[in-house]
């Protein structure tokens, strides 16, 4: 398994947040711009569903922006930074069969040439992960898993 630092995992999280909500500032603009460009049309009902649609979209864009902005926060706590020496809420847990981070599931990082997995507490395997320590096995319906390292 190949060594991984909790602190490169925690930054990769925050800047895969930010480029996220970089990319949905971006959205934003443009459909602002979409809609400022849209003149009143005389098509009438065609004009007024195309701008409930743009509305929706920019409302549902808004939506994920908010979300992520949460997630961005929640990563920069400073608490998360901290060594953990038991499976919970801020462990990255490295077992045979990989990284795991107990934060909020953000998906599949890679952070240098490994990958990680970020995963909520209230996940199935989350719960597994729970009050867990080093030595011990994790058991899943499918297969086990042997803690070898927390931080």
């Amino acid at each position: 398994m190949i060594p991984i630092d909790k602190q490169a995992v925690i930054e990769a999280c925050i800047a895969l947040l930010q480029q996220k909500l970089a990319s949905l500032e971006q959205t934003q603009a443009e459909q602002l711009n979409d809609s400022a460009s849209q003149g009143k049309s005389t098509a009438g009902d065609k004009h007024d569903t195309a701008q409930a649609m743009v509305h929706l979209e920019q409302e549902q864009n808004n939506q994920l922006w908010q979300e992520t902005t949460r997630q961005l926060q929640f990563y920069l706590q400073p608490r998360w930074r901290e060594v953990c020496t038991k499976g919970g809420p801020g462990a990255l847990i490295t077992t045979d069969q990989g990284h795991y981070l107990i934060l909020n599931a953000i998906g599949k990082i890679q952070v240098n040439d490994a990958f990680v997995m970020t995963l909520s507490a209230a996940s199935p395997l989350g719960q597994a992960m729970m009050e867990k320590i080093v030595g011990q096995i994790i058991h899943m319906p499918r297969q086990e898993m042997h803690i070898l390292a927390i931080q």
